[in-house]
């Protein structure tokens, strides 16, 4: 128990180091956490199995994104959280021109297919309260038979793979219309892949 603290502590030391904003503030004064014993990061509140999956992949990109503005330190979180089925992470604002809100809505899009749990890729959501899972992590939960529900949920939603691609749409006030615009997620995913493989294996 002990030994599981302080590499928390030491992992937690390391990452805000290198991401200053994941210090955690109080969300409603934005002030920094006094005492702060480094025991948890602003990061902890991702779920589990998207924070395994691409949680400092995220933060790589972000941090590369603020630094070209010279705003690290000036970036703060406001909440992060799963909605959904989509992680959702909220800030205190970024500089005009900073792409760190298309980046969180690149990976907003992948988490839909990422189990929540554990990190397992390219899984279905469940029905109800949205949330993505694989077949091994359903088991854990209060369903009258997981297996088949899974196995309904995953031929339902076929196929369910990471998207490749994001589409949106936004207002022109120029044209006066509504535009659509479609983002290419692909070297975003294939870094998810090869991450996973590192870890896991094929």
């Amino acid at each position: 128990m002990m030994d599981t603290m302080i590499n928390s502590v030491i992992l937690n030391n390391s990452l805000i180091e290198k991401y200053p904003w994941l210090y955690p503030h109080y969300q409603w004064t934005g002030e920094k956490v006094e005492d702060y014993d480094y025991t948890w990061t602003e990061l902890d509140a991702l779920s589990k199995g998207w924070r395994e999956a691409f949680g400092e992949l995220l933060c790589e990109e972000i941090q590369e994104e603020l630094e070209k503005f010279d705003y690290a330190d000036k970036y703060s979180i406001a909440q992060i959280k799963s909605k959904f089925g989509e992680m959702r992470w909220y800030d205190n604002g970024c500089p005009d021109g900073c792409r760190v809100h298309e980046i969180i809505e690149n990976y907003a899009a992948i988490s839909g297919y990422i189990c929540e749990i554990c990190g397992e890729l390219d899984v279905p959501s469940t029905d109800g309260w949205i949330m993505p899972v694989c077949k091994r992590c359903i088991k854990k939960m209060s369903f009258k038979d997981p297996e088949a529900y899974w196995e309904q949920i995953s031929k339902e939603q076929f196929p369910h793979t990471l998207p490749l691609t994001r589409r949106y749409r936004r207002w022109s006030s120029d044209k006066d219309e509504w535009e659509e615009f479609v983002v290419d997620l692909t070297s975003t995913v294939q870094k998810i892949r090869k991450r996973y493989v590192e870890r896991h294996g094929d």
